[in-house]
């Protein structure tokens, strides 16, 4: 299958991959990739055959991993590592800790005996830090390179361990450990070395968990400490840093120090600084744990590297020092100084304000907020602070504008040939008023003096004197009522002089079947409800909206009591008759329940709620031994006499007997009764009734894709929908088409509406493209954009489920008009084209006509139609004003068979056939205008001709130069 085809596609292309692969790893010298890289390229090494394998870090690599780097043309295996420092991490501990796969094969090697070649000096930390080293690796030797770093600015010592008896905090949600009073003290410990000039980059920050991690990165603003890389020791293997801040984070009463027992990590934490080792942590507790950490305690007490509080100095007044124990101490170097003031002499002259600062010494990056002292060549003041650059005086004062004269307050450093003038321009516009900009600025091109102007459809308005009502939408309410009752709420300009009216915005605001209101916009047929549907039993509750369809529960049904039971599904009608039996269950309240046998105990007590339980709705509440149940969908209590009756009773909607489809509702608060075990089957055959009308409205399925199909095709068939203006139009028509099998009745109406409607706006198309040279250009561009204009309107988004009979006959009403007014401009056209002479009674009807369309006023269809049978009897009068098409004439003449010379024209132009031999026998009345056609003894009645324009004849069949050309002249003598 295509499961197969792409598997063996799938190969085909990575072995290419591999080929080209190889092809660039056989002309290479070295090649470099991760262990996990040489098991996925198995195949291309075991081709390329290296002869010498390098492994660095080898010790931290799993020995699976390492094997699988090893090719058969392998000669010679360099492993390049430390065990002594990290191991490798098996993702399965239980590995690690029962099946040691935590040895490298490294370690392993030299654990069984192989001696390894050892690197002896190192070229990474100060004396004084890699003497921790020695207690690891005790002929270590130090490189002379490493002799000379600079010592660690405004801190005493190089490296020191600070000791405290915090105790730490477990964090459950990690699993890991943290340790408040460290985090604080590395991170302003942090903040001081910034301070002292040390770019971030250089300071890194270590800690033995997680869980401190992530608290150290919480207390590290982003703007303070960007730059700062802070990790676990675990992620640091391998790189190093001028600054090591380390936090150790265990301390707690049981002893327990966790990872910082095993020496491999402890070997990694203490030997990355290279400049500058800082260490925070219970030292004294770790000490009693390991003899490394003790070693190391004792070693660093000798050298007085060790203790409860770090001594910072001061770099300007060295002698000032500051003990600091804990985060709050750093205070007392609020700038990594100390609490003296700076009063350091800035080159504006003022002094530093700040508190001794031994980073910007030369003051390069220091603000003066002082007010500035410096003066405009006019005695003004800068108003700014010193730091920050003076710019053109800006304080105002009076000067004369050279391009108008006029005096303005300008600001004294600006020229004021560069100063735009703000008093208001007294010139007069052409409309004759003021102009409303200022003096500096252009004159206003666009009016706004409020005026009153009548607009083309006869309103009159206030609007701004530069808008014109030809190109302007009148803004007046439309007055008039729509199809379905309601007051139009667009305007005269949007609704177009009420020729295509926005669409209703009332609400439907009916009671559908399902008993919600409809949510819809005001329309003659409400469309499926899409409400969640409330239906539900004891079992379940239908997850469709609510004009789906719902599926029936095929749970069995729980109704059942002590004297009856129900053994169909719930979703069928109950076999069993409702039970009557007063219920002998005790309420909460230690009272008999008020409810029957079998059905759910009402919450009311006749005893606690007496007043509640005996209101009078019906008049049996307060009888005694009165019975009540309780409907679940709203919780009210009615009496089960009175709701037996009112269930069991008709949903009568007039008086001719008509019954209603619908719910029955609570008597008290009319929610509609979904779920009551003893009137189930009255429900039941409501909602039966309710899925049928569902059905019926959205129709069934086969229906829906049959028709949706269908049209589906016609649009695919459509050839005009391919062109370019058409694109929007297609595309949305085809997004319809995605989901079929959601479609509802409605929607599919109206896709084929909006399908026919693009239809006959592209025959009007064809119509003006094939008689274009019966319109004008202008004309073309006016009616093109009308077309444009109503295709839009036609795919408008909100036709998505609906259209309304009201947008449905406007449309197809202004789609009349537009072709009504295409044929009137082409009659027009025609009319000066001939020079054709009208009548009196013509010209006023054609006058009339055109004007009615330059208003834009409504037309009825009727009054449309009307001046269509105008048009139409013009156009017969004048047969001149509808020539017909070449293709149209050779129709014809194929049509009616006769030979050529067969064809005449009344006197105003109408055509006709004379049969047999052509020559006019019989006479005649023209069906066009009434007029004498034909003749008598072959001659053509008064104002009749031959027509050659018809069948392209040289003369009349009956005729002179027709008898002439049944004989050949050249043998006549």
């Amino acid at each position: 299958g295509l499961q197969k085809d792409y598997e063996a596609l799938a190969e085909e292309f990575e072995e290419l991959g591999h080929e080209e692969d190889l092809s660039v790893l056989q002309d290479a010298t070295v090649i470099g990739m991760t262990t996990t890289a040489a098991a996925r390229y198995r195949k291309v090494l075991e081709r390329v055959s290296p002869k010498i394998i390098v492994v660095e870090e080898a010790a931290e690599v799993l020995e699976a991993h390492i094997i699988t780097t090893l090719t058969r043309g392998c000669e010679h295996l360099i492993l390049i590592g430390d065990h002594q420092q990290l191991r490798p991490n098996p993702t399965v501990y239980k590995l690690a800790k029962d099946f040691n796969l935590d040895y490298s094969l490294f370690e392993r090697m030299v654990k069984n005996g192989l001696h390894p070649h050892t690197l002896s000096t190192q070229h990474r930390m100060r004396p004084e830090i890699s003497v921790l080293m020695k207690h690891i690796y005790p002929t270590l030797l130090d490189h002379e390179s490493v002799m000379n770093f600079d010592t660690i600015s405004g801190i005493d010592k190089n490296i020191f361990f600070i000791n405290h008896n915090k105790e730490e905090i477990h964090n459950e949600e990690l699993l890991s450990h943290a340790n408040a009073h460290e985090a604080e003290y590395v991170v302003a410990l942090c903040r001081y070395l910034i301070q002292q000039g040390y770019d971030k980059s250089r300071i890194t920050i270590l800690t033995t968990y997680k869980g401190q991690l992530y608290k150290l990165k919480g207390m590290m603003k982003k703007n303070v400490f960007e730059g700062v890389r802070v990790t676990v020791v675990d992620n640091f293997q391998g790189e190093e840093n001028d600054i090591i801040l380390l936090s150790l984070v265990r301390s707690n009463r049981d002893g327990s120090i966790g990872f910082l027992s095993i020496s491999n990590r402890v070997c990694v934490a203490l030997s990355r600084a290279r400049m500058g080792f800082y260490c925070i942590g219970n030292i004294s507790m770790l000490a009693k744990k390991t003899e490394l950490w003790s070693n190391i305690k004792v070693d660093m007490e000798e050298r007085g590297c060790i203790g409860q509080h770090l001594m910072l100095r001061c770099q300007i007044h060295p002698d000032t020092a500051i003990e600091a124990r804990s985060a709050n101490d750093f205070k007392a170097a609020p700038e990594g100084g100390c609490t003296r003031d700076c009063d350091v002499r800035l080159k504006c002259g003022h002094r530093c304000r700040l508190p001794c600062h031994p980073a910007d010494r030369e003051h390069k990056e220091y603000k003066c907020y002082e007010k500035c002292p410096m003066k405009c060549d006019q005695d003004h003041a800068c108003p700014k602070y010193c730091w920050e650059d003076c710019g053109p005086c800006k304080v105002p004062v009076p000067k004369i504008i050279p391009s108008c004269g006029h005096e303005q307050m300008v600001p004294c450093g600006v020229n004021p040939a560069e100063f735009r003038c703000r008093k208001p321009c007294e010139k007069i516009l052409q409309c004759d008023h003021q102009c409303q900009n200022n003096c500096g600025n252009p004159c206003t091109d666009a009016c706004k003096v409020q005026v009153t102007k009548e607009w083309p459809c006869g309103h009159n308005a206030i609007t701004d004197c530069h808008r014109n009502p030809k190109t302007t939408p009148c803004r007046h309410p439309c007055p008039q009522q729509l199809e379905c009752g309601h007051l139009c709420q667009g305007t005269c300009g949007s609704c177009l002089q009420g020729r295509l009216h926005v669409p209703c915005r009332n609400g439907c605001g009916r009671n559908l079947v399902c008993s919600h209101q409809c949510s819809f916009p005001c329309t003659s047929d409400c469309p499926p409800c899409r409400m969640p549907c409330e239906n539900r039993c004891f079992h379940s509750r239908c997850q469709h909206q609510c004009g789906d369809p719902c599926p029936p529960c095929n749970e069995p049904c729980e109704w059942h009591c002590r004297h009856h039971q129900c053994t169909r599904l719930c979703g069928e009608m109950c076999n069993r008759l409702p039970c009557n039996k007063p219920c002998r269950k005790k309420l909460p309240c230690r009272h008999p329940c008020i409810g029957l046998c079998g059905e759910p105990c009402p919450t009311k007590c006749r005893v606690c709620n007496h007043e509640e339980v005996t209101t009078i709705l019906f008049g049996t509440e307060d009888e005694r031994g009165a019975r009540f149940i309780q409907l679940e969908d709203c919780g009210h209590v009615v009496e089960v006499s009175v709701l037996d009756m009112y269930m069991t009773q008709k949903n009568l909607t007039d008086e001719t007997g008509t019954v209603s489809i619908q719910l029955k509702v609570c008597p008290w608060c009319k929610t509609p009764i979904r779920r009551n075990l003893r009137y189930s089957n009255f429900i039941k055959e409501a909602l039966a009734d309710i899925e049928e009308v569902k059905r019926k409205v959205r129709g069934s399925t086969d229906e829906i894709l049959e028709q949706a199909t269908l049209i589906k095709e016609q649009v695919k068939a459509a050839s005009f929908l391919t062109e370019s203006g058409n694109t929007k139009a297609r595309l949305k028509l085809e997004d319809k088409f995605v989901a079929m099998d959601h479609l509802t009745l409605g929607e599919v109406a109206v896709i084929q509406i909006q399908f026919e409607f693009l239809t006959v706006i592209d025959d009007y198309n064809k119509m003006m493209r094939n008689r274009k040279g019966s319109l004008t250009a202008a004309d073309r561009l006016l009616f093109q954009r009308r077309l444009d204009l109503l295709k839009t309107k036609v795919m408008d988004d909100r036709f998505k489920y609906r259209m309304s009979d009201q947008e449905i006959n406007d449309l197809h009403r202004e789609l009349k008009r537009v072709h009504l007014e295409v044929n009137l401009s082409m009659l027009t056209f025609g009319i000066r084209k001939h020079r054709v002479a009208l009548s009196q009674q013509e010209s006023t009807e054609i006058h009339d006509l055109q004007a009615i369309f330059d208003l834009g006023a409504f037309v009825s269809s009727d009054d449309l139609d009307k001046g269509k049978a105008v048009l139409e009897s013009i156009r017969r009068r004048h047969p001149e004003l509808s020539p017909l098409t070449k293709e149209q004439k050779a129709e014809i003449v194929r049509a009616i068979g006769l030979s050529k010379g067969h064809w005449y024209k009344c006197p105003n132009g109408h055509f006709y056939a004379i049969g047999e031999c052509g020559g006019a026998n019989q006479g005649g009345r023209c069906p066009d205008c009434g007029l004498a056609i034909g003749g008598q003894n072959h001659r053509l009645a008064e104002g009749n001709v031959h027509a050659p324009e018809m069948d392209n004849s040289p003369y009349a069949a009956w005729s002179e130069a027709a008898n002439l050309n049944n004989f050949n002249l050249d043998n006549l003598v």
